[in-house]
């Protein structure tokens, strides 16, 4: 998840915005269950200046579990994702992203992430791997795409 966007108060952001404090509230509401791998807690920890205790308190706020699949299990699925080329070697740690979310047979990987995770050919190409090397399907969706819109 971009939690960034939920303290983003550019203009042209607000939708984002807006899709992921839905998104939180709608799992505090108990509609989800959001977990988060140690990357991504890595990635909030370097995060700079207040905004990085604002978004390491949404985790803890929110009891968003860090889950910690098999290192060496994730490592090598990366490799083929690499092998496959589905990611440019300096964006190695999107490919590690899907590869926990893989691991861990979450059933959703939600991410702002366009270029290199959350679009059909991208899903379809990390899935394509997944398969041939045993694992499920992961779906790849931004938050608007996941969010509830009923009553």
């Amino acid at each position: 998840m971009n939690l960034p966007f939920y303290y983003d108060e550019i203009p042209k952001n607000a939708n984002k915005r807006n899709a992921i404090r839905v998104l939180f509230n709608q799992i505090r509401g108990g509609r989800f269950t959001a977990i988060i791998s140690p990357l991504v807690a890595v990635e909030l920890s370097k995060t700079a200046g207040i905004i990085k205790e604002k978004l390491l308190g949404l985790i803890n706020d929110y009891k968003i579990e860090v889950l910690e699949p098999n290192e060496n299990e994730v490592s090598l699925l990366v490799d083929e994702y690499m092998k496959e080329q589905i990611v440019p070697e300096k964006y190695r740690d999107d490919a590690r992203h899907v590869a926990y979310a893989t691991c861990l047979e979450v059933d959703v990987l939600v991410t702002y992430n366009l270029e290199h995770l959350a679009n059909e050919w991208k899903m379809r190409q990390f899935n394509g791997v997944n398969l041939k090397q045993g694992y499920n399907v992961l779906a790849i969706r931004t938050p608007e795409e996941v969010i509830f819109y009923g009553e």
